[in-house]
């Protein structure tokens, strides 16, 4: 079951535009995706489909693996969402960021939220639990 924006697809590229969202309820979980190039300007788009996918009310994976471009105002969605999340007791993992993803949250000193899981699997573990 698909909630929230499907992903805006270019007809004529068949890829995602910039700001491209999609939430998918799974049995155990839900997963927010998020495509193409992430800004101050795809913020509202985001934050919609982040507070959509938070509501559920299941462990949140955030699928970063076709993000090409994002800023310091994705960072702070994602970190003010794990925090939510983590304080109301359910996990929030990130899979498969993409190499230019990886780097940006290594480079803004947040490689520490980030652990070793299943392959293309990378969780955003709750330091503060036990």
């Amino acid at each position: 079951m698909s909630l929230a924006a499907f992903p805006i697809v270019d007809a004529d590229a068949q890829t995602p535009r910039e700001g491209a969202t999609s939430v998918e309820c799974l049995d155990s979980s839900t997963v927010l995706y998020l495509y193409g190039e992430l800004d101050l300007s795809t913020l509202d788009e985001e934050h919609r489909a982040m507070s959509c996918a938070i509501a559920q009310e299941t462990p949140l994976i955030v699928d970063l693996s076709a993000v090409q471009f994002m800023d310091a105002t994705t960072i702070r969605l994602l970190v003010r969402s794990a925090d939510f999340v983590h304080a109301r007791g359910r996990s929030f993992t990130i899979r498969g960021p993409s190499p230019f993803a990886a780097r940006l949250l290594t480079i803004c000193a947040l490689d520490h939220l980030v652990v070793d899981g299943p392959p293309v699997l990378l969780a955003v573990s709750d330091r503060a639990g036990p």
